[in-house]
């Protein structure tokens, strides 16, 4: 896959990572949306070929033209941390099995939880479960809401697409 990579470090740095980890933005670790926790992947520039290995811990970027989300110390050794993003390739080198995959749709981020409980409350109506969750965007607490229990990716993808057409972020994402 190709597309554009971002990196992450302060604030999030000792934070709980999506896998349960804490986040050590000195490792070489990264956040992708769909590879199962555990994938190693290679991520080489697009413009010089340098690379980096990374374990995926986490999820995410949570913006739509972005494919992986480095950690500091991957962000450094392929040098990117002055510029923010580069462009990438991304090839899966180890991917563990995972049988049954389950996905979920995020949506957000609402900057008032009453607007993303409007939201979630939409979809409860329509018997999809939904779910709030609190996000951090660098120091801002803003409100996910998390639509859950999808067991096809291709009707999340679907879902997905919906939404992003009605004007929403929303993004496929693995589930735990």
């Amino acid at each position: 896959m190709h597309g554009i990579a971002s990196w992450y470090g302060n604030p999030y740095h000792g934070r709980k990572t999506a896998n349960g980890e804490t986040y050590d933005m000195h490792a070489l670790t990264a956040a992708h949306r769909t590879l199962p926790f555990g994938s190693v992947v290679q991520v080489r520039r697009s413009d010089d070929g340098r690379e980096v290995q990374v374990r995926i811990n986490d999820r995410g970027p949570f913006f739509i033209n972005r494919v992986i989300d480095l950690s500091q110390e991957a962000a450094r050794r392929i040098g990117m941390l002055r510029s923010g993003t580069t462009e990438v390739s991304v090839e899966p080198l180890y991917i563990p099995r995972e049988p049954n995959p389950k996905w979920m749709i995020l949506v957000g981020g609402f900057m008032e939880k009453p607007k993303a409980q409007e939201f979630a409350d939409y979809f409860h109506r329509n018997g999809t479960i939904s779910e709030i969750r609190p996000g951090w965007h660098g120091n801002y607490e803003h409100y996910h809401v998390q639509i859950k229990g999808l067991v096809s990716e291709s009707k999340a993808k679907r879902l997905a697409q919906r939404l992003q057409h009605n004007g929403y972020g929303a993004f496929i994402v693995r589930a735990k």
